[in-house]
């Protein structure tokens, strides 16, 4: 326990190093938490945003690592570099317009196409919710990427289409907001196979509520829900 308490203090003098070069000055970063239950199991994710003028900056602190990622200001992922409690290395992937250029231990590239836009985490969609548009295709990075690279391969990008599907009252941090309900699904893969839902908020595309499968056929959803928004809470 003491060990993955220093690892996670090493972790975060880490990250704000990194974002100590990025901080616009004046600007006041956001931070999001978001509540997930997992059948019985509750953990808290949550997220720091650092907006400059031409791109933001995400520091996403999860279960057993930490991610600081690099987009332009509609949310493309440009960069991600990956810090976990189970590796010695940062991981990073960097896009160069038609290909990702994984760094570190494993260098190898990917071949992508260039007019697809590569959305990292859920809430980047923030763009697609203020558009006329109702469906989009995009990239996502495939979830057992970490595997692949310490076998030695590449790591695999997963196309996927997001579907507006309706614009519904839901209860946010205590207060009723219109959401707008988007799936989330495999782009040549019905979605019976897997799918999931978010929701976000009409005014300004801010992810609130998401229901999503992150295991096997029979584990339980992963719900989760904003509980915070604001400043640092440190």
């Amino acid at each position: 326990m003491k060990c993955m308490k220093r690892i996670k203090t090493i972790t975060a003098a880490v990250f704000a190093f990194i974002l100590s070069g990025f901080v616009v000055h004046g600007a006041q970063p956001t931070e999001l938490a978001y509540r997930e239950t997992t059948g019985k199991k509750v953990e808290e994710v949550s997220y720091t945003i650092e907006e400059a003028d031409s791109a933001v900056y995400i520091r996403a602190d999860y279960h057993d690592e930490d991610q600081v990622i690099t987009t332009d200001r509609n949310f493309n992922t440009k960069n991600l570099q990956i810090i976990a409690s189970t590796r010695t290395d940062t991981i990073s992937i960097h896009r160069d317009d038609d290909r990702l250029v994984i760094a570190g231990k494993i260098k190898k590239s990917v071949p992508i196409k260039s007019d697809i836009s590569w959305y990292q985490l859920p809430f980047c969609l923030k763009s697609f919710i203020l558009s006329e548009d109702n469906k989009i295709s995009f990239y996502g990075l495939s979830s057992n990427f970490d595997e692949r690279l310490s076998q030695g391969k590449g790591i695999q990008m997963i196309r996927l289409s997001a579907r507006k599907e309706a614009v519904e009252q839901i209860e946010v941090c205590g207060r009723q907001v219109e959401a707008v309900k988007v799936l989330i699904s495999f782009e040549y893969i019905p979605a019976i196979f897997w799918k999931a839902y978010y929701w976000y908020r009409a005014d300004d595309g801010l992810l609130v509520r998401y229901s999503e499968p992150r295991g096997a056929p029979g584990t339980p959803k992963t719900n989760g829900e904003l509980i915070y928004e604001g400043g640092s809470r440190e």
